[in-house]
């Protein structure tokens, strides 16, 4: 049980006292909301939660499905530090129980009657016992398939990288799956193609504030729905970079998805091959000041029709849109003003690359991005069958891409291939068409 108490704007969560175990603290920011004055300053949330972690001991439950379950080459208990105190004890969930101590591989073996979903619980394991394992090597339909409670306490452990990866029918997350791993600052690809994994709960991440990658933490896996404030907790998080990519079922992304991660620099490929995404709220990106690169990050996102005018309005120091909205075959315009805060992009390779329904190309589109040197294939179709119409943008004789900045010229290869109907086609460089 957490006891908060209020004063001035300041909180203290207290876990309830145990007769046994220890504890330790760890100052935690908490943020409900960002607020960005109007001159774009951001300003930190005033909320501070001072958390006490206590080792409370408990049983830990999973299910998995098979005819044999090996815990030491699928499922494994890791020790930092003190491999010789391994100790457990396994209820395999047919009656079976064995008290493993030390490291005798056999006594994590387990041949079950028949082929079934088995609940497993683990008890009696000493402190600082790590669940790990990746759990795509049991052959199709075999495997993880649910995590009932939150994984043992343990605050050593800091890397989760790719823990999950390939527990490809794992079906359920336990809501407070990390509560008990406070100093976790790496989730990349924990849950890489998860196929079967079609939800997961707001508050999974709530405990861990000290996350810095979520690198491909949820990519090709089966999500049909982002919950609000999945990562409102997430104020150290510095890449988001794939962290979606290739789940066909998402159809929408909550407005306040990054909204309490200033410090992120990568949001490449997050939403990549997300085909049935309706639509890109316009706030999405408005607290990410410090944003580097936007590469990929809806590309082939086929369902999508608009793009917000501020979209990127508060993210000055993006420096590559490479094949941003590439393949958004339902885009049908260009906001004008959509790079005006962006004079430090030096790279638009491929950005609306075989969006074929866009229309006529804003003028000044990159009037403010004088910087940028790469156009290649910015709006290149793979046909000539396509409605783009209007002026090409002169963008071979961009500033930037000439000396001193650039001895070659601007790179423009085939930035305008295919865009036969342009007002201005003949007029454009051969080797820009």
């Amino acid at each position: 049980m957490k006891v908060l108490y209020r004063a001035e704007n300041v909180y203290v969560a207290k876990r309830k006292p145990e007769p046994e175990g220890y504890m330790t603290e760890k100052v935690i920011y908490y943020a409900d909301k960002l607020h960005v004055s109007k001159d774009g300053a951001l300003y930190p949330a005033k909320n501070v939660y001072v958390c006490k972690y206590k080792e409370i001991p408990g049983d830990f439950d999973f299910v998995i499905r098979g005819d044999k379950y090996i815990i030491g080459d699928g499922l494994d208990w890791r020790w930092p530090d003190y491999d010789d105190e391994i100790r457990y004890t396994i209820n395999w969930g047919d009656g079976s129980v064995t008290v493993v101590d030390g490291n005798d591989i056999s006594l994590r073996t387990h041949e079950y009657p028949y082929h079934g979903e088995w609940t497993i619980t683990i008890t009696d394991y000493v402190s600082g016992a790590v669940f790990f394992g990746h759990y795509n090597d049991w052959g199709t339909g075999n495997g993880l398939v649910r995590i009932l409670s939150p994984l043992p306490f343990n605050d050593r452990l800091t890397n989760l990288e790719f823990w999950f990866d390939g527990s490809d029918v794992l079906e359920e997350i336990s809501c407070n799956l990390f509560q008990n791993m406070p100093n976790i600052n790496n989730l990349t690809g924990c849950f890489e193609s998860c196929e079967s994994l079609r939800k997961i709960h707001p508050d999974m991440f709530c405990d861990n504030p000290l996350v810095t990658s979520l690198l491909r933490i949820f990519g090709k896996c089966g999500l049909t729905e982002i919950p609000e404030g999945l990562f409102r907790n997430q104020i150290a998080a510095t890449t988001y970079s794939s962290a979606f990519h290739r789940n066909p079922n998402l159809t929408r992304i909550p407005e306040n998805l990054f909204a309490n991660s200033p410090e992120v620099l990568d949001l490449s490929g997050i939403f990549y091959e997300c085909f049935n995404l309706e639509c890109i709220p316009e706030g999405l990106f408005t607290n990410n000041h410090k944003a580097a690169t936007m590469q990929s990050c809806f590309y082939s996102c086929e369902r999508i029709t608009e793009i917000p005018g501020d979209l990127f309005a508060n993210n000055p120091d993006i420096f590559h849109f490479g094949h941003t909205f590439g393949k958004c075959v339902g885009i049908t315009g260009i906001p004008g003003g959509l790079f005006r805060n962006n004079k430090a992009a030096l790279a638009f390779p491929s950005t609306f690359s075989q969006c074929i329904n866009i229309g006529e190309i804003p003028t000044g589109l990159f009037d403010n991005s004088l910087s940028a040197r790469n156009f290649q294939d910015t709006f290149s179709m793979p046909s000539t069958d396509n409605a783009l119409t209007g002026l090409a943008p002169k963008l071979w004789t961009w500033p930037a891409a000439f000396p001193p900045f650039s001895p070659t010229g601007p790179l423009g290869s085939r930035c305008f291939s295919g865009c036969v109907g342009l007002d201005n086609y003949d007029d454009i460089p051969a080797n820009w068409r």
